[in-house]
């Protein structure tokens, strides 16, 4: 596998193509008020993910497998394994 895209820059790339997709629904309250809960749930998770790795002083980077110093297992990673994943598919649906 040559080529290597960080999971950002492919939920980023999402984001704009779903951003140009055609738009069936017709905006209202109620899908405001559900894309406003699954951005800042989406945010939370990050974020939490985020602190968890800081407060190991391990990698985020999930491409260098070898800059890893620790197994994160405190935090949120104690309810799923992938919350950084969890958080960025909150924010594409947001």
């Amino acid at each position: 596998m040559e080529l290597k895209l960080p999971p950002p820059l492919v939920a980023f790339i999402c984001a704009v193509i779903i951003y140009f997709l055609p738009s069936y629904a017709e905006p209202n309250s109620v899908y405001l008020c559900f894309a406003v809960i699954c951005f800042s749930f989406g945010a939370v998770v990050d974020l939490c993910a985020l602190w968890a790795f800081w407060k190991n002083k391990t990698t985020i980077n999930p491409l260098d497998p070898n800059k890893t110093s620790t197994l994160t297992r405190e935090g949120i990673y104690r309810f799923t394994r992938n919350p950084m994943y969890l958080g960025l598919t909150c924010l594409l649906l947001a």
